[in-house]
Formats: C-alpha cells, sequence, structure tokens
C-alpha cells in the first residue's frame, strides 16, 4: 500500500514536474540563518548609532571654560577618558605655553604644600604629559592635512594623472593624509550629488593607492592613536588658519578635465564655494 502511494504521488510519465529537488532542509536553514545574521547587523549598526547620539549628547553638554586656566586644568580632570582626546583637540587653541607654566605652577604648589596630596600631584603629571603628548599629534596632523589639501588640489587639476602620481610617488609625496583626504572627498561628493565627480575621484584614488605603502607603528600612544580622529569632531574650534581633518575639501566639478565625465553635475550650494574652486561642505 505504501509503494503503491509513492509510485503515484511521483508518477510523471511525460516529466511535467521536472527532476525531484532535495536539499529543502538545508535551504531553509540557510535561509533562516541569513535572516538571522541580517537581523543580527541591523541591531548591531543600531546599537552603535545609539552609542554614537550618547557620546554626541554629552559633549553637546560640556563647553570649555576660557580664560582662567586653572578652571581648564580641572575642566581636563574632570572629563571622561574616552572623550579626552576630543576635548584636547576642541580646546587646542587654548592649551598655549601660559597654560602649561600656570601648570607647571599649580603643580609645583600642590608638591610642595604643607600636606601634598599625592593623588592630585599625580594626576596633574600625567595630564601635563597626555596634554604635551596630544597637542604635538594635533599640530602635526594639522600640517599634514593642510599639506595633503595642496597636493590633492595638484593632483586633480592635473592634465596628465599619471605623470603627475608618479612624480608624487618619486617626491614621497602620497601618503595617509592625501589618501584619507581623497576618501573624505569622494564621501562629500556623494552627500552633495555629485556622482560624476565622486567616481573620477574613486579612479585617482585607485591610482594613487597603488604607489601607498602604509606603515603601522609598532608602539602607538593613546594620543597619536585617537587624537587625530578627533580633529574632525573638533573642528569649530581650532584655528581658521589651516584646514582640519574634519573639513572636507569637495573639488569644484568644473575644475575637472571634461574628458573625465566629472562636469556634468554641480553643487546646490554654491555659496560655499571658495576662489581655489573648492568646496567646504
Amino acid at each position: 500500500m505504501n509503494a503503491e502511494q509513492f509510485d503515484a504521488a511521483n508518477y510523471d510519465p511525460e516529466n511535467l514536474l521536472g527532476a525531484p529537488m532535495t536539499g529543502h532542509i538545508q535551504r531553509r536553514m540557510t535561509a533562516k540563518q541569513m535572516q538571522t545574521n541580517t537581523e543580527f547587523a541591523a541591531s548591531m549598526r543600531s546599537a552603535k548609532d545609539d552609542v554614537r547620539r550618547e557620546v554626541l549628547a554629552r559633549r553637546e553638554l560640556r563647553s570649555p571654560p576660557s580664560g582662567d586656566h586653572e578652571t581648564l586644568i580641572e575642566y581636563f580632570l574632570s572629563t571622561n577618558s574616552d572623550d579626552m582626546d576630543f576635548e584636547i583637540a576642541r580646546c587646542r587653541p587654548l592649551v598655549t605655553d601660559v597654560f602649561f607654566k600656570d601648570l607647571d605652577t599649580i603643580l609645583g604648589r600642590t608638591r610642595f604644600s604643607s600636606k601634598p596630596d599625592e593623588e592630585k600631584i599625580a594626576e596633574l603629571e600625567a595630564l601635563r604629559q597626555y596634554l604635551s603628548e596630544a597637542i604635538v599629534v594635533i599640530d602635526n596632523a594639522v600640517t599634514n592635512t593642510a599639506s595633503a589639501v595642496d597636493r590633492m588640489k595638484k593632483l586633480l587639476t592635473s592634465r596628465d594623472k599619471k605623470a603627475t602620481i608618479l612624480e608624487m610617488a618619486e617626491a614621497n609625496e602620497i601618503d595617509q593624509a592625501l589618501v584619507e583626504l581623497l576618501q573624505q572627498n569622494i564621501v562629500a561628493a556623494r552627500n552633495a550629488e555629485q556622482e560624476d565627480a565622486a567616481k573620477f575621484m574613486e579612479k585617482v584614488l585607485v591610482a594613487t593607492s597603488r604607489h601607498f605603502i602604509s606603515v603601522q607603528q609598532t608602539s602607538t600612544t593613546m594620543p597619536e592613536k585617537s587624537a587625530a580622529l578627533n580633529l574632525q569632531q573638533a573642528a569649530p574650534l581650532m584655528p581658521a588658519a589651516a584646514p582640519t581633518p574634519g573639513q572636507s575639501l569637495l573639488l569644484n566639478a568644473t575644475a575637472v578635465p571634461a574628458s573625465s565625465g566629472a562636469g556634468k553635475n554641480s553643487s546646490k550650494d554654491n555659496s560655499r564655494k571658495t576662489a581655489g574652486g573648492l568646496y567646504l561642505p
């Protein structure tokens, strides 16, 4: 009886149904796993967004003091460790030689008081060392980025991109700052709906990256890891004389050679165009 039912169920003399398919359970399990992975990835992105919003809200609630160095020192000492590099970058114009002299004065006064506070002394010494290292990294990042802007402008406006790239590679002018600046401008171009310009700069980035060698530092201090990255969020209080990594400079589409096809679209916001044909998104 079972055999007759099985044969009837599979009776298909003209092969209209095709060969029987196998692996139904495996396909269902794979589909379920993909759905689970998609949901997990979405939950992770949501968690990251929540953390980022929390960090931004926490930073917006704080306002750095100005004029009073002793208050600024206490401001740094009360800063969350995760926000320290951001706050140093934001307060960089306030951290001057006079500030360090006042910090040394407070440190000496605390050390040679009748009842020295060893914990306070340790905090002040650690703060001074950390600030000294961090501002060197920040200043170097600003200088390198300012130089990278000029190099990127020269590269994108040159008629012979290949020759210019080879020339820059020989002069050791292709570095991390230039590559990151190109990447930022690609994102800025897409945000400005300049897809042709973004594709053009992507081609330049690919050609440039072939001559770029990333050197990984074996021993990197904490300020070196993250102070430069926090510049883009601290840009509003950075000196206006030199652009920071947070100032993404988008090449004007009209400055791109017509042969590249990147001059079709123009930015919707021409009010931010500078005399050099660059945009400050």
